[in-house]
């Protein structure tokens, strides 16, 4: 599953190539430039300070001044431009599923809260843009100081090295024991997340309603519900996390324990020199970060697929109603609109709303269709721009059937005045 996600992920990269190669060489280069200082370290502490050379000590210093300074506008790089990736994906992400949402037809958004629409078009992929640079970014760095870490400490002393390597398969397995509680628990996160944009959604687009029948109680009650279910799911999550971050810092620290004690043993016993036992050192708690970096990447993949799923679940919803291989464009219309044996329902296992209906308007003339509320009045009137699709018999305008005109051409030849008012944000200039 995570590997589909990700061959429809990795295409959204192909437009920012070249920044993404500067970001991730930037963060390689970070990388090692962190591996210098433990082996600077060791060899000051080794030559320099014993034989007195004041000089070279000078240059040792100067010398990583300058690296950090280097460092240091790595680090601008980096952080500013592969947040900009960052962004520049999640436009495309979010300019994706907002023209796809466009193509939808009216059956899907009647299904589909608009608090559930906002939450993936928002939340999600506000974690996603910060998942597309973080976790490439975060996974090399990672395994260039650990694979360096490794070479540096197996050439310092092999022995000590093993130990430290014996650390490695118990933190696996203690982390793959999180998996799938933190795909569970990021999952839930976000569908209750949405479920609380749901009900603010329809609060306060229904506040006349709600405030003309006294109802401020009742949401305020249905808001409390939705926003304790959100606080207890982010506290399991959070339990998840806290168990799992100190675990892997426990290990973490229990191997420095050994290093020390062990490498402190070897260099009493002159097996190894007091610079390379802090070089080792050192490069141990380099060893160590990455391993850290690594599971937490697990937990913010985990978080990122989560929301990524729930975007090619739109993505991935195809419109019923769409134009047809021979649709064709509804040209110098005339207006003779006819209902043969029309049959519908809104959806399957639903009562039929419309049976067996026969109407004929002519062009030029005007009709009036009366009846109570729900006898399928505002429904008849739907099917002839195709908002819904019929399931029996056919709809024609000047003898054409709507199914085979062509989308654009039917709705713009289809004049509206819906019940409900809706203003557009914007102005009239």
């Amino acid at each position: 599953m995570h590997d589909f996600m990700l061959k429809r992920f990795l295409p959204y990269y192909r437009p920012y190539r070249v920044l993404f190669l500067v970001d991730m060489g930037c963060a390689l280069l970070l990388a090692l430039a962190d591996l210098v200082f433990p082996a600077a370290t060791g060899r000051v502490i080794d030559v320099v300070v014993p034989a007195g050379d004041m000089g070279r000590l000078a240059r040792f210093a100067l010398a990583l001044l300058l690296l950090y300074a280097v460092r240091a506008g790595l680090e601008y790089i980096v952080g500013f431009y592969g947040h900009v990736l960052g962004v520049n994906i999640q436009r495309d992400l979010r300019r994706n599923i907002f023209k796809h949402l466009q193509t939808m037809d009216i059956r899907f958004f009647d299904d589909t809260k608009t608090g559930q629409i906002m939450a993936r078009i928002m939340n999600d992929l506000f974690d996603l843009a910060e998942i597309s640079h973080h976790l490439p970014e975060d996974v090399l760095v990672a395994v260039i100081r650990l694979v360096g870490s490794l070479v540096v400490m197996l050439l310092i002393d092999w022995r000590l090295a093993l130990v430290v390597f014996a650390i490695i398969p118990v933190m696996a397995l203690f982390s793959s024991t999180f998996r799938d509680k933190f795909r569970r628990a990021f999952k839930q996160n976000k569908e209750t997340m949405a479920a609380i944009n749901e009900r603010i959604e329809e609060s306060i687009s229904g506040v006349r309603v709600v405030r003309a029948f006294g109802n401020e109680v009742f949401e305020s009650r249905r808001f409390d519900e939705g926003n304790e279910e959100f606080r207890r799911s982010r506290v399991r999550s959070v339990k998840h996390i806290g168990v799992f971050s100190s675990g892997v810092g426990l290990l973490s620290n229990w191997g420095l324990v050994i290093v020390l004690a062990g490498g402190g043993y070897a260099a009493i016993k002159g097996a190894i020199s007091p610079g390379s036992y802090l070089a080792f050192t050192l490069y141990v708690s380099r060893f160590f970060q990455p391993l850290d970096i690594l599971v937490r990447s697990m937990e913010m993949f985990q978080e990122g697929a989560a929301g990524f799923r729930r975007f090619l679940e739109i993505m991935d919803t195809e419109p019923s109603i769409f134009d047809s291989a021979d649709a064709v464009a509804l040209r110098d219309v005339r207006g003779t609109v006819c209902f043969s044996d029309v049959g519908f329902r809104y959806g399957d296992g639903r009562a039929r709303v419309l049976h067996r209906v026969n109407i004929t308007v002519a062009a030029g003339e005007t009709v009036a269709i009366v009846g109570p509320s729900g006898a399928g009045k505002t429904t008849l009137c739907s099917l002839i721009p195709r908002f819904y699709e019929i399931e029996e018999g056919a709809i024609t305008i000047d003898g054409l059937d709507i199914r085979r005109a062509t989308l654009d051409s039917l709705r713009m030849s289809v004049g509206l005045v819906q019940q409900d008012v809706f203003l557009f944000s914007g102005t009239v200039r």
